[in-house]
């Protein structure tokens, strides 16, 4: 993961984890290869705060929103 002017980039790459000349196989789809995608963040996300995580093949990005972005809520006298 990186950050640069506002933009969070994810690369990988999945790699072929078998051998299909090893298997008697009719067709194989192509899920291996580099990936990459740019995802442009908003600027009410806290950069300072921001936190990935990788548990049992799940990549779990977490970017909280900054204090002064998070919504409040007013009471209303009625007179």
């Amino acid at each position: 993961l990186t950050f640069h002017e506002g933009a969070l980039t994810i690369k990988g790459e999945k790699k072929q984890d078998w051998n299909p000349e090893q298997h008697e196989v009719h067709r194989v789809e192509r899920r291996y290869g580099a990936f990459e995608r740019t995802l442009n963040l908003p600027p009410s996300v806290d950069l300072e705060k921001v936190s990935a995580t990788f548990k049992n093949g799940v990549l779990t990005i977490d970017l909280p929103k900054r204090e002064e972005a998070k919504p409040r809520s007013i009471n209303i006298t009625i007179s």
